[in-house]
C-alpha cells in the first residue's frame, strides 16, 4: 500500500510542457469528463449504488487505498447545472488512517454514533477511533480491523456491501468473527458505532465462543444452510439485539434507552434476548459478568442491575 504524496491537482500541470494532447486519468464519478480532481484514477472512493449523485456517497472500503493527504473534486452536476465542490482529508495517526469528522464540503457524511458525553472514549478507542485536540478521527476499515484484533476481536470486512446478507452475517459470528459492511457509508458507520461492535468488545472471548457454539447447527460441514431462511433471519436479528442490549446494560449508553434497559428490567431484557439465540440463563449471566469486568478494566462505570 503506497504512502506517496497524492497526485497534484490538474490545474498545477502546465499543458505547454507536455503538448496539446494532455489527457489526465481520473475516476468516473458521474460528473462527466469536465471536472477537476486530484484523486488517483485507479481509486474510486464513491459509492456506485448511488446512481443519482454518486459523488455524494463514500465507499469506505476504498479509503485505505488512498495515501495521506487532502483531496478535492470540482465540477458541475449534470442533472441541474449546480456547482459541485467537495474535499476530504486522509490523516495518519499512530498506525492507522482516519477521516476527521464533520459536515460541509467533505465527501460524504461519515459520522458514526459515538455516544459523546458518556465517558466511553476508552471503549471506542479499542474499535479504532482516535480523539485529538482537533476532534474525533473516524478510522478506515483496515484501521478498525487492526485495532479490533488488538482487542481480541477478529473483524470480517465485507467489501462493496451495504446490508450484509443474513447467511454471511450469521456465518461470520459462527466463525467467531465480527462482520463489518464497508461498501456504503451508512452501514459502515453503523457497524463501527458505539452499539453492536462495542457490545462484542465488552463480551469478549466468552461471547464469541458462546455465539459460535449456539450457531453450530446452522451450517453443515460443507457449509450448506441447515435451517429455513425465516429461522436464519430471526437468528441474525437476535444476534443484533443481544449485542446491542449487552452494550446498553453494561455501561452508560445513548444508543438504547428506556425502562427495559434500566436497573429493574435490564438483566431480564438481556436474558430474554439471549433466549432467542439459544443462550441459557447461566450463559447470559456469565457473559454479562465478563462484560462488566471488561468495562471496569477500562475505567468505565457499570450499570447497576437488580
Amino acid at each position: 500500500m503506497s504512502e506517496d504524496v497524492p497526485i497534484q491537482p490538474n490545474e498545477q500541470i502546465n499543458p505547454d510542457d507536455i503538448g496539446d494532447t494532455l489527457v489526465l486519468p481520473k475516476p468516473d464519478i458521474g460528473l462527466g469528463d469536465d471536472y477537476e480532481t486530484n484523486l488517483p484514477a485507479d481509486v474510486n472512493i464513491f459509492d456506485s449504488t448511488d446512481s443519482r449523485m454518486p459523488w455524494e456517497s463514500i465507499n469506505p472500503g476504498k479509503l485505505d487505498d488512498l495515501p495521506e493527504g487532502e483531496y478535492f473534486i470540482k465540477g458541475t452536476n449534470p442533472a441541474n447545472g449546480d456547482p459541485v465542490d467537495k474535499s476530504m482529508e486522509i490523516v495518519l495517526n499512530n498506525d492507522g488512517k482516519y477521516l476527521p469528522t464533520g459536515y460541509g464540503r467533505q465527501f460524504g457524511n461519515l459520522n458514526p454514533s459515538l455516544s459523546f458525553g458518556t465517558g466511553t472514549e476508552p471503549l471506542l478507542a479499542l474499535v479504532g477511533f482516535a480523539f485529538t485536540e482537533q476532534g474525533t478521527l473516524v478510522p478506515t476499515p483496515i484501521t478498525v480491523q487492526r485495532h479490533l484484533k488488538d482487542a481480541g476481536v477478529e473483524a470480517e470486512l465485507f467489501a462493496d456491501t451495504g446490508v450484509i446478507p443474513p447467511e454471511d452475517y450469521v456465518r461470520s459470528f459462527r466463525d467467531g468473527k465480527y462482520p463489518i459492511s464497508t461498501g456504503e457509508e451508512a452501514y459502515y458507520a453503523h457497524d463501527i458505532s458505539d452499539d453492536h461492535v462495542t457490545g462484542v468488545v465488552l463480551g469478549g472471548e466468552l461471547l464469541r465462543d458462546s455465539l459460535s457454539k449456539t450457531l453450530e447447527h446452522v451450517f453443515s460441514e460443507d457449509g450448506t444452510l441447515q435451517i429455513s431462511k425465516e429461522e436464519l433471519g430471526a437468528l441474525a436479528e437476535g444476534i443484533d439485539r443481544f449485542t446491542q442490549t449487552l452494550r446498553a446494560v453494561t455501561t452508560s449508553s445513548t444508543v438504547t434507552l428506556g425502562e427495559g434497559y434500566g436497573k429493574e428490567k435490564g438483566r431480564q431484557t438481556l436474558l430474554n434476548k439471549g433466549a432467542t439465540i439459544g443462550f441459557d440463563s447461566d450463559t447470559v449471566s456469565q457473559i454479562l459478568e465478563a462484560s462488566q469486568k471488561r468495562a471496569l478494566d477500562l475505567g468505565l462505570e457499570i450499570c447497576k442491575l437488580d
